[in-house]
């Protein structure tokens, strides 16, 4: 079975304001394999910490799933 070192899988991370729901971000998928290098670029605010937080598991995502070789280490359970 073929699978990469670190997958991110249709993540989305919504936080709820005074205002209504706000979407840090969403359907963000990524597959990064052993050895590689990943650099994440873009304006304030576009939602980088956001996901390397997810990563890190220091969020728990809306929806979709982070895997490490294969196995799934941080997926959405619903309200925690």
């Amino acid at each position: 079975m073929s699978y990469s070192y670190l997958s991110i899988e249709d993540v989305e991370v919504s936080f709820q304001t005074k205002g209504g729901t706000f979407t840090a971000i969403r359907n963000v998928d990524l597959k990064v394999d052993k050895g590689q290098f990943v650099s994440l670029i873009g304006h304030s605010g576009c939602g980088k910490s956001t996901l390397l937080n997810v990563v890190a598991g220091l969020v728990r995502p809306t929806r979709g799933a982070i895997l490490l070789e294969g196995e799934v280490v941080l997926r959405y359970k619903g309200r925690l």
